[in-house]
């Protein structure tokens, strides 16, 4: 069950369906439709599951210890 204090995104998708609809506060707003806001979302994504000494590279970014000593 989700809590308030799991990790979580909230994503309000279909924006372009309505543009007047409220969006609840901290929601990312997304459109698959017009791409309008995957890429914020992709940024959210990636902050939530990258700790924050996560070495970054150009396809992606390393998780583990193990990951950064085989690319050294």
């Amino acid at each position: 069950h989700l809590t308030p204090s799991s990790p979580h995104l909230l994503v309000a998708n279909k924006i372009d369906l309505n543009p007047n609809a409220p969006i609840p506060p901290n929601a990312i707003p997304v459109s698959a439709k017009t791409s309008q806001g995957l890429n914020e979302l992709r940024q959210a994504i990636l902050n939530a599951v990258a700790p924050p000494n996560t070495r970054e590279i150009t396809d992606g970014f390393l998780t583990s210890l193990r990951q950064r000593n085989l690319l050294n």
